[in-house]
């Protein structure tokens, strides 16, 4: 999610891809450990700029020129989603329906993201709603105005979220619009992770079998060419230079979602996770971590557990049966929910 440098530690920053020794480092200047190489195909990597923030592509291919060429289809797909997607593109297809409140011929793309997304906000009964966007703009002057870290009025807050309603937001292969007035729609929750899977998939079908991606969202593909697990580092949110765990990934994807990630005001009470219901930053926990089949999954999940209770959490993830969550707690203390057995 890109806005002003002074407000922002991008989620991103928050994760580290941990392996051998080498470092490389990244345009923000957080440490990145580079892979270790097999004595027939060296690594290549990308660092550049995309979906608002720094990323990276590391794969193997023992051709490199050819793997050049791959890397490069995968980042002009990446920039193709960024213009459906980006909220800071005035000609993208989400900030058009932002401005006219309906979207005629919406690209496949966004019909099926914004379908996937509505499925989590049912799920949650609206706990994660794509339509929160009024809310974070409100909060994102309101701060700007009052440096002070003033709390918005409750009578305020009240009236911006006349304009939160997902079920609100309709639907189909010819046309996307609003129910409502004013409404505003962000996949910013979601769409890193939809874009991750769209490389992925790219790369995949390029025939690459050892792909580590960093797009703000984690998806690995295979395992590193030395035949361990690629090793992803969660920070420490209160320490953002020191790891918190490893965890290792191998065909699967990991998303990382907290309030320390975009805070409003000096304290860190506001910030961009957002409990639609009761129109308020969500506080129960420093930091979400999903890992899924997809980053897709992973990125939506993340962000809608950073709302819920553990006890939903875990029920959730029954019913899933496909995601394992590592919840880091306001104290510091750390509990990973799985899968539990029916009985």
């Amino acid at each position: 999610m890109r806005t002003e440098k002074t407000t922002i530690l991008p989620r991103r920053r928050l994760l580290k891809m941990l392996a051998a020794s080498t470092l490389l480092p990244l345009c923000t200047g957080t440490p990145l450990a580079a892979q270790a190489t097999t004595p027939s195909v060296q690594p290549i990597h990308w660092n550049g700029y995309l979906l608002g923030a720094d990323s990276q592509l590391t794969i193997y291919h023992p051709d490199r020129q050819h793997g050049e060429l791959l890397l490069q289809d995968a980042i002009r797909e990446a920039q193709r989603l960024e213009k459906i997607f980006s909220l800071y593109l005035p000609n993208s297809e989400i900030s058009h329906l932002n401005r006219q409140g309906f979207l005629a011929s919406p690209s496949p793309d966004f019909v099926d993201l914004s379908q996937f997304a509505k499925s989590i906000c049912a799920a949650t009964d609206g706990k994660f709603d794509i339509t929160i966007q009024p809310l974070w703009a409100f909060l994102k002057n309101h701060f700007h105005r009052n440096p002070a870290s003033i709390a918005p009025a409750t009578l305020e807050l009240e009236q911006i979220a006349q304009r939160i309603d997902w079920q609100a937001y309709t639907l189909t292969k010819e046309r996307i619009s609003f129910g409502k007035p004013q409404m505003a729609l962000t996949l910013n929750g979601i769409a890193q992770g939809y874009i991750t899977d769209k490389v992925a998939a790219i790369l995949r079908q390029g025939g690459l079998k050892h792909v580590l991606i960093d797009m703000g969202e984690h998806r690995a593909i295979g395992q590193h060419p030395d035949g361990r697990p690629w090793t992803i580092g969660v920070l420490n949110p209160e320490q953002p230079y020191e790891i918190s765990r490893h965890i290792p990934l191998q065909d699967h994807a990991m998303a990382t979602s907290g309030g320390y990630g975009m805070t409003f005001d000096k304290a860190g009470n506001w910030h961009h996770i957002l409990d639609p219901l009761n129109h308020r930053s969500s506080n129960l926990y420093r930091s979400v971590t999903v890992i899924a089949a997809t980053a897709t999954k992973a990125d939506g999940w993340s962000t809608a557990f950073t709302l819920l209770s553990p006890d939903a959490i875990q029920q959730h993830i029954n019913r899933e049966r496909d995601m394992r969550v590592l919840v880091t707690y306001k104290n510091g203390a750390q509990q990973w929910f799985s899968p539990r057995a029916f009985t």
